[in-house]
């Protein structure tokens, strides 16, 4: 009977398993890269994020035999509670929405339970890599896609597979580039500071298959940094990914030799860039002259802060709310000279206030809170995954200035990482309760023999 369960809870986690690929790939909609028809389209348009987040809460009630951090299963809570007032909420001030749009304007809160099922794959494998290792090829087929779209608009200005990108290509008619910029949406700004990361802490290498490993690794990061800075084209993750490669090279060399190394590499990639003009045209997009065309982002930004911070002051406990796009333009609507809509999601932390005031708020603090703790309880321990926590957090803490990371297109990412520094954490106690029942028994043997 006792083997059964064991069977149970084992085929239990390779489920948890296979649907957490699926809800990560689903993050970059590949199955639009395969040509369905306009009615299946239409429908993985419309209720892709209802599916994954209703899909989230399923799996998280099948985790509920699995023992988990008290921490990860008092935040669960209360997501479930920020989002049942978010949807109340919604219907309440909006009339004539019905109840499924308001659960595809707020499903992908739910993609947070994701965070046991994550914790409790990771304690059953006893490692965080094989996820990292299935990130890593989703973000290869992502790669080849933008990469080929970026080089086919360069050369003809045709679009490939148009019923995916006409919805998620950004086209600059002027400013940073004359391209198309195309996201790395939740996984691919982390990865390329988890892909550094493991580049940093690797030592040596005693045969062939590490070092394919470690090039491997630096080929993806190489590819990723071009993505990130000549077709994703977002200022904010572009300084957040630096930043936070920067600060975990600092925080891992100490004071050792290393230091000096990594300062020169950023040097040398300023100064490139800087000989390139990329950096001129970067910094441009910050200005807010009148007469400098870069500057256009900058002013509505500043009028969207303005926007959010009184739509708090109006609801602060739940904001403006939550609203699937044909009621979002009505509701957030402005009358300025900059556009005709507030988005919330220009905004970071601002619009968080501004679209769900403090209970939005405190899904993002709350986990925040938690990491910078057990950062700090990694680092006393003497743990080199303190050093990618710490990364984390500095990326974390700078794209949540224009950023809402717990938007659709982001949780994803910053789930996986919870999950992750949960796990750190409670393996790092699991060895120390490890080696104190081993030294207490040694004791016993030592008294056992007088």
């Amino acid at each position: 009977m006792e083997g059964k369960c064991i069977i149970l809870r084992l085929r239990k986690v390779a489920c948890f398993s296979l649907v957490l690929w699926y809800c990560c790939s689903s993050n970059i909609i590949f199955f639009y890269l395969i040509e369905f028809g306009n009615v299946a389209n239409t429908i993985f348009n419309r209720y892709s994020r209802l599916g994954i987040g209703l899909l989230s809460f399923v799996i998280w009630t099948l985790s509920f035999s699995f023992k988990a951090p008290r921490s990860i299963n008092y935040f669960c809570r209360y997501t479930l509670l920020s989002f049942t007032a978010l949807i109340a909420y919604s219907l309440y001030i909006c009339e004539g929405q019905s109840i499924i749009n308001a659960l595809e304007a707020t499903a992908h809160i739910l993609i947070f339970l994701l965070i046991k099922p994550l914790f409790v794959v990771f304690e059953k494998q006893k490692t965080t890599e094989r996820f990292f290792k299935v990130l890593n090829i989703i973000l290869v087929v992502w790669f080849i896609v933008i990469i080929s779209q970026n080089l086919l608009y360069l050369r003809s200005g045709q679009v490939l597979l148009k019923n995916y990108f006409m919805n998620s290509i950004i086209y600059l008619q002027s400013g940073r580039s004359n391209n198309v910029r195309l996201q790395l949406l939740s996984f691919g700004n982390i990865m390329i500071i988890y892909n550094y990361y493991r580049l940093l802490i690797s030592k040596g290498h005693e045969n062939k298959s590490e070092v394919g490993v470690s090039f491997k690794r630096l080929l993806l990061l190489t590819v990723g940094l071009y993505c990130m800075i000549f077709i994703a084209q977002t200022r904010v993750y572009i300084i957040a990914v630096l930043g936070a490669v920067t600060m975990l090279s600092l925080y891992d060399a100490g004071k050792s030799r290393k230091l000096l190394i990594y300062i020169g590499i950023i040097l040398l990639a300023v100064i490139s860039l800087s000989i390139t003009g990329v950096l001129d045209n970067f910094w441009g997009t910050f200005s807010t002259d009148s007469s400098n065309s870069l500057a256009y982002s900058t002013y509505y930004r500043l009028y969207e802060y303005k926007e959010c911070m009184r739509y708090f002051g109006d609801s602060p406990f739940i904001g403006k709310g939550l609203f699937i796009s044909r009621y979002y333009t009505d509701r957030y609507a402005s009358d300025s000279l900059y556009g005709s809509v507030i988005w919330a999601n220009d905004v970071g932390v601002v619009g968080i206030l501004g679209s769900s005031g403090i209970v939005g708020l405190v899904l993002w603090l709350w986990p925040l809170i938690r990491l910078i703790k057990q950062f700090k309880y990694l680092s006393l321990k003497g743990k080199r995954e303190s050093s990618l926590i710490f990364g984390f957090i500095v990326y974390i803490l700078v794209i949540s200035v224009t950023i809402i990371v717990i938007d659709y297109d982001k949780i994803f990412g910053y789930a996986a990482i919870i999950a992750c520094s949960e796990y750190f954490v409670s393996r790092t106690q699991s060895e120390e309760t490890s080696v104190e029942e081993a030294d207490g028994f040694g004791c016993i043997n030592s008294i056992s023999r007088y």
